[in-house]
């Protein structure tokens, strides 16, 4: 019998592999998660539950499993939190000053724009490229902390 897609990509069961664990080990490990229901979860055949993610996250020693979570799984982030790529720490940082030297740059453009209370329709364009580089800011931020969480 083939494997499904859930199988295959499933990250919880991807970093249970990658620390060479049994499901009967990491049970034993979670204490909170039986292995018949980690089973489920890996499988794709039971929704995980946000408490599961965070308690994998933290004995797995993996916090990119939360934001993974709340970027793709649960309903409300998937549209509010953006996904987080595990890098190295030296491109995060300069992804990080980048974009901060990107927005500092377009302050004052910022401020041009906003001090009136309204966006007009020539300054549209430039208003979503400053709140693209926020984005990058929030974005190189956040795995930043990742990556801090994991090296704590």
């Amino acid at each position: 019998m083939g494997r499904t897609p859930a199988e295959e990509t499933n990250i919880y069961k991807q970093c249970r592999q990658d620390l060479d664990l049994t499901r009967a080990e990491a049970a034993e490990l979670l204490t909170a998660i039986t292995a018949d229901r980690l089973e489920k979860i890996e499988n794709g055949r039971s929704p995980v539950q946000p408490d599961e993610v965070r308690l994998m996250a933290e004995k797995y020693h993996n916090p990119y499993l939360c934001n993974y979570y709340c970027s793709h799984e649960c309903p409300i982030g998937h549209g509010y939190v953006p996904e987080v790529q595990p890098q190295d720490i030296s491109r995060t940082i300069l992804e990080l000053i980048d974009s901060l030297n990107k927005l500092q740059e377009s302050q004052n453009r910022l401020v041009s724009i906003t001090v009136d209370g309204r966006i007009d329709k020539s300054e549209k364009k430039d208003f979503a490229q400053i709140q693209e580089e926020i984005r990058r800011i929030r974005v190189a931020a956040e795995a930043l902390q990742i990556w801090a969480r994991e090296h704590a």
